[in-house]
């Protein structure tokens, strides 16, 4: 091999090694009519998230009582994910880690709300629980959003 296709196949592993690590904006759907668990690609709009990916909550697969969890970081969850957003207009999510659990936010933030909720016309009511589990926002740039117009 000359030194022109060795370079053109290091620039080509490059490359595919950026792509498959790019975040991928994730949104839950709780659409797999199985269950409401993290682990199931089928509740997700982009499959089961990665350590990077940022996952977001919306109106889909909401319900109506406060700490009444609709979806589940289970076990077979990595615990790993880059930002999670809530940013529902009605309904309330609850998410439930697996007991003895960790859910790290490892690549990005933990947002509620949106930048163009107005304050007066709503709240958002949201929740994360588990039994001995834990919430880590673990790196340097890291911020806890609370945005409300």
């Amino acid at each position: 091999m000359n030194c022109s296709t060795i370079k053109r196949i290091a620039l080509f592993a490059a490359t595919a090694i950026a792509t498959a690590t790019q975040a991928a904006t994730i949104n839950w759907t709780a659409a797999s009519g199985t269950d409401t668990n993290w682990f199931t690609a089928g509740n997700w709009n982009g499959g089961v998230p990665t350590g990077a990916d940022d996952m977001k909550f919306f109106d889909a697969g909401t319900n109506g009582t406060p700490g009444l969890a609709n979806n589940f970081a289970d076990a077979g969850f990595a615990g790993n994910i880059g930002t999670l957003q809530f940013g529902n207009t009605n309904g309330i999510h609850t998410i439930a880690v697996a007991p003895g659990s960790a859910l790290n936010i490892t690549n990005g933030n933990l947002v509620v709300g949106t930048a163009g909720d107005v304050g007066v016309a709503r709240n958002l009511t949201n929740s994360i629980t588990g039994l001995t589990s834990t919430l880590n926002l673990s790196n340097s740039a890291a911020q806890l959003a609370i945005q409300q117009g």
